[in-house]
């Protein structure tokens, strides 16, 4: 009888593991995973020691605001491949553009280059702006 109600336990919480939805998409490129990450998670993300906040927008597009403490490398720039290569692969980035596009392909762009914990802010910086106006 307790093997019924230990298998039933564990069949029951096997289910409910499998159907809980997280907010977070991985993709794998390259052995990376590429998280497409909410809004609702960045303050999440932001408290891990060591994450980088990339933004891949234009320089006119961050002099109109951007997230605090962010690091500024324009996708659109010719030297992005050089700059992006300057920085550690085995940190953490949550990259972000303007509403997701960009940031989406610079993410891509990293995973090839050897970067491997990479996160997608989905809705850019429209989301972000939004949420604290």
């Amino acid at each position: 009888m307790k093997l019924l109600s230990y298998t039933s336990i564990l069949c029951l919480s096997l289910v409910m593991l499998v159907s809980c939805k997280s907010n977070t998409q991985a993709t794998s490129v390259d052995g990376a995973y590429l998280n497409n990450i909410e809004l609702a998670q960045l303050k999440d993300f932001q408290e891990k020691e060591g994450i980088v906040i990339l933004d891949v927008r234009t320089q006119g597009e961050v002099d109109a605001g951007s997230i605090p403490g962010m690091v500024h490398i324009d996708i659109s720039s010719n030297d992005f491949d050089e700059q992006i290569a300057k920085l550690d692969k085995d940190t953490e980035y949550i990259v972000y553009c303007k509403s997701g596009g960009r940031s989406s392909r610079a993410c891509k762009k990293m995973a090839e280059m050897g970067f491997t914990k990479l996160n997608n802010l989905k809705g850019g910086y429209t989301a972000y702006n939004k949420s604290n106006n």
